[in-house]
């Protein structure tokens, strides 16, 4: 009881309450790095479709990193804990142009691969074309001679490249690619082929 009557007559100066709520905030934010304090201003994107938005986002991002050379070592790339293993400079480097450095290499990664599915899907239509030219010549070639097996082997390459058309779309969409992400990327694909190249 008399500790707390001597508590009670102990007069607490000024300056000792400003050292406290000085020291208060140095604690507070001594286990705040540059990083944790500029990711507050990022928001967290998990969404599996990217916009439009984040894709020329992605565009100017992508050309800035390519001019200022900064390089990251595949394996850090490959990493589920990219951004532990990402050196402080380059973390701050994204963080400062509005990304989350795995959010931005999940989009180059998810156009890298609607691309592929693209060119995929122009090497198929090519190959259907070429199906129903060799149809047409074996139609005509039939109809000359009135052979009935080439006119077999024509019914045969048209419907061949009838299939190869049906399923086109259909194996995009099963690759988790909507619509909306595929004209993305064929509106900007002069700009983004050189950039994913790279």
């Amino acid at each position: 009881m008399k500790f707390f009557t001597k508590l009670k007559g102990i007069e607490i100066q000024k300056r000792y309450v400003v050292l406290v709520v000085v020291l208060a905030v140095i604690i507070r934010f001594w286990g705040e790095n540059s990083i944790t304090m500029l990711q507050k201003d990022v928001p967290l994107i998990t969404s599996t479709e990217i916009s439009l938005e984040e894709v020329t986002h992605y565009i100017q991002t992508k050309q800035q990193f390519l001019n200022d050379n900064i390089s990251i070592s595949q394996d850090i790339l490959v990493s589920k804990d990219l951004e532990n293993y990402l050196d402080r400079e380059t973390h701050e480097w994204f963080l400062l142009r509005g990304w989350r450095p795995k959010r931005f290499f999940y989009v180059e990664e998810r156009l890298k691969q609607i691309l592929s599915f693209l060119n995929e899907r122009e090497i198929k239509l090519d190959e259907a074309q070429r199906l129903e030219e060799q149809a047409k010549q074996f139609m005509i070639i039939g109809v000359a001679d009135d052979n009935s097996s080439e006119s077999m082997t024509a019914a045969e390459l048209q419907k061949q490249a009838q299939d190869i058309r049906y399923y086109l779309n259909r194996e995009l969409r099963h690759a988790g690619i909507t619509q909306a992400e595929e004209n993305i990327v064929i509106n900007n694909l002069t700009i983004l082929e050189p950039l994913l190249e790279k």
